[in-house]
Order: structure tokens, then sequence, then C-alpha cells
């Protein structure tokens, strides 16, 4: 599989996602102009545990919070496909 410029993965407490998108705009812009794939990572139920977070990390994912509140992994997937293509698209994440 071809790597990815960026790598994103929802995990709770994580800095917010508007705020990770904002400092990696460049890269997700080039991304989206050359259509290189961007991976979204949301974890299961009960959210992945901390050797999956770590694994990600290693493998060069930033972690992103997605709020407060639980979301279902159906809501939490939609949520970060939206801000990642709104904030590729040139949005405000």
């Amino acid at each position: 599989a071809a790597a990815a410029p960026l790598a994103l993965v929802a995990a709770a407490g994580a800095p917010p996602v508007s705020a990770v998108l904002a400092s990696h705009a460049h890269t997700l812009a080039a991304a989206a102009s050359s259509s290189t794939p961007c991976w979204l990572f949301v974890g299961p139920e009960g959210d992945f545990d901390d050797d999956e977070l770590a694994a990600l990390a290693s493998a060069g994912a930033l972690p992103v919070g997605l709020g407060t509140a639980r979301l279902r992994v159906e809501t939490a997937a939609l949520a970060l496909l939206a801000a990642a293509t709104q904030a590729g698209e040139g949005g405000d994440g």
C-alpha cells in the first residue's frame, strides 16, 4: 500500500481535530490536490486501547479529538471524514 502523507486517529483526550488539521494544512492540501490518500482511523466502541494507539502513533498517525461527547463509531467516522474533507478543500477545519 502507498504511504499516506497524513494519517489521523480519533482518540479521546487528543488535541481537537481542527487544531491538528490547521497545523498540517499544507500537507493536507497537497494530498487533496494530488489525490493522495489520507488515512483516517476510528476505533471500535470503547476506543482503541493504549497499545493500539501507541502502534498507530509510532507508524505516524496523529491523534485527534472529536469533542467531549462519546460518539458512536459510525458518527465518529463521519465527523472525522467531514473535518478532513473540509480542511483539504481549504475550509476552516
